[in-house]
């Protein structure tokens, strides 16, 4: 099948997104992987700018010794997490820099690194999600001056009432639920629509 036929079979199914009728339109046209790259480059620098300000927040508030030691801890664990998966959008950015999407070998490389990169931002991403609560309770009741410290104390060595341990408990697990599915519905907003695209791409080459 040519490009020619490529065209007519998608232009029903994919709204605005034009298949090219030559190699040369597919090398210079505008695929998916250009704004697959640059959201990939904005989120490498905001992930950045966010844990900057994560450290910075210990120069402006006041902590009490125990919430200062969780909120280090358990802040330092999460921008870990963060970190692995910039180092692998990092990664995909340099492989897919000079690529060239003229082959359907080309195109099936850069479907499988995507969906690799996305597991790994989604797996990271979920489990710094997890751990986020802990440090924002550390820092909002572990001020000295308008923060509960005592009360952060009972319910972090879980010294609290059973109702309050129960209720932080279900909260916890709340919040986890929450942000499992938000980070699956926001990856596949930001990447799951531009997989689909090459896939469609794809299988019209190999037909």
């Amino acid at each position: 099948m040519d490009f020619d036929n490529i065209k007519s079979a998608l232009d029903s199914d994919t709204e605005g997104f034009d298949i090219p009728t030559t190699v040369d339109q597919l090398k210079a046209s505008k695929l998916p992987i250009e704004s697959i790259r640059k959201t990939m480059r904005s989120e490498i620098i905001s992930q950045l700018v966010i844990i900057l300000i994560f450290y910075a927040v210990l120069f402006v508030v006041d902590l009490t010794p125990l919430a200062f030691s969780v909120y280090l801890i358990f802040i330092t664990i999460t921008c870990i997490f963060t970190l692995m998966y910039i180092v692998r959008l990092s990664g995909f950015l340099k492989r897919t820099s000079k690529m060239a999407l003229n082959t359907k070998a080309s195109i099936y490389f850069l479907i499988t690194d995507l969906k690799l990169t996305l597991e790994v931002y989604k797996t990271a991403i979920i489990a710094g999600s997890i751990l986020l609560p802990i440090p924002t309770m550390a820092l909002l009741m572990g001020m000295k001056e308008v923060g509960n410290p005592e009360y952060f104390e009972q319910m972090f060595l879980f010294q609290g009432s059973t109702i309050d341990t129960i209720l932080m408990v279900v909260s916890f697990f709340a919040f986890v639920i929450f942000s499992y599915y938000l980070t699956i519905w926001w990856a596949e907003k930001l990447y799951g629509v531009h997989i689909k695209h090459l896939e469609g791409i794809l299988e019209e080459l190999e037909e």
